[in-house]
């Protein structure tokens, strides 16, 4: 369940969260206009209608139908975070980061 640990420290995301989706019954994000979701079935890579930004474990990128803005406190933190893994931090010092947040 990645979604919820990437997606509690942004301010108001948690409530989009879907943890579990059956692919026999994809009502619960579907019927939605927002969701967070994690995956790990290539399946959402090749169904770009169901999602807005996907982030892709297999390919390690992060496809976005749209151009996203995120704002404030949030962008910082963002930027912290990615400048930080652009110098080699470890997983461990991007988790603590989240968790600070």
């Amino acid at each position: 369940m990645v979604a919820p640990m990437l997606a509690a420290p942004l301010k108001g995301f948690t409530k989009y969260i879907t943890p579990y989706v059956s692919l026999t019954n994809l009502d619960p994000i579907l019927s939605r206009t927002t969701f967070i979701c994690g995956t790990t079935n290539s399946l959402f890579e090749s169904k770009n209608d169901w999602f807005d930004v996907l982030g892709s474990f297999s390919t390690g990128s992060v496809v976005a139908k749209d151009a996203m803005q995120v704002r404030g406190s949030d962008r910082e933190f963002i930027k912290n975070v990615l400048a930080g893994i652009a110098d080699g931090k470890t997983e461990t010092w991007v988790r603590e980061q989240f968790r600070i947040y």
